[in-house]
């Protein structure tokens, strides 16, 4: 029997002193070692249904659990321990003074040998490629260095479960793809879980799975290749489709024909050089 690290039951949630539901009746399951895209428009309730996750948000009917405990105030520093997270604005998370301190934080938090943490933050600056700016302050840096000292910081704390608020929508394509590879390797190699929050479908091509959030309520759920064939409801929910897909349906419309089934970079590539 898989063993659940996230078990979210019928979830429901508006803001203190408002009416407006930001989740409706939310069902959701994450397994130990899965990676989980959880996509939608701006103003779906993905980054609401991350920090209730997280116990940012209190949720009131304690609908959420994270490793086998009831997300509240008795469990919740215990549970976020075991969680690295990266926001949309990172800057609000660093509480040191320099980038070499910040990444460390953590790992000093946990009582680490210095000779260890040592060795896992110069790994993880370089893994960032940010080992230049060490002694920098986090508010010297731009959006997009702050991105990447925010991950560095949970890649070098090596969380079991990691979440992904939009956490690269500010990394130019390269560092993006880098960086989305560094943390699939923590998913192959270690186990790690991984919800990745994000409104671009192209991020979620190392996923197991894709839960689609719209207007605070979960209308898909599947793997990757059987909801990028969707077209219509993606463009319903105000997302794009990959562009992977949307060259296979421009061969496809002028004759050429290849696979009915979702095509990834690589296959693509592959199918095109078997026509030539």
């Amino acid at each position: 029997m898989n063993e659940k690290v996230i078990e979210i039951k019928n979830l429901t949630y508006h803001y203190p002193n408002q009416t407006k539901l930001i989740l409706k009746k939310v069902n959701l399951s994450i397994n130990r070692g899965d990676w989980v895209s959880l996509i939608g428009a701006n103003g779906s309730g993905k980054s609401t249904l991350a920090k209730l996750i997280v116990g940012l948000l209190d949720d009131e009917e304690q609908q959420i659990q994270v490793f086998g405990k009831t997300m509240n105030d008795k469990n919740g520093n215990e549970i976020r321990s075991n969680i690295g997270m990266v926001f949309q604005n990172p800057e609000n998370q660093f509480v040191s003074s320099t980038v070499l301190d910040d990444v460390a934080f953590g790992l000093e938090n946990q009582g680490m040998k210095t000779s260890e943490m040592k060795i896992r933050v110069a790994k993880a600056l370089e893994t960032v490629e940010m080992n230049d700016f060490i002694n920098q302050a986090p508010n010297q840096l731009s959006g997009g260095q702050n991105q990447r000292v925010a991950l560095a910081s949970v890649l070098a704390q090596q969380p079991s479960l990691i979440i992904l608020d939009e956490a690269t929508g500010m990394l130019d394509p390269t560092t993006r793809s880098k960086i989305l590879k560094v943390v699939h390797r923590l998913h192959e190699e270690q186990g790690t879980t991984v919800l990745a929050i994000t409104h671009d479908i192209n991020e979620t091509l190392l996923s197991d799975k894709i839960v689609i959030l719209n207007q605070g309520e979960i209308v898909a759920e599947d793997k990757p290749n059987r909801i990028y064939v969707q077209t219509e409801l993606l463009r319903k929910c105000g997302l794009e489709v990959p562009l992977t897909y949307q060259v296979q349906q421009a061969f496809s419309k002028n004759g050429i024909k290849l696979s009915e089934d979702y095509l990834n970079e690589e296959e693509l590539i592959k199918q095109l050089w078997k026509l030539n």
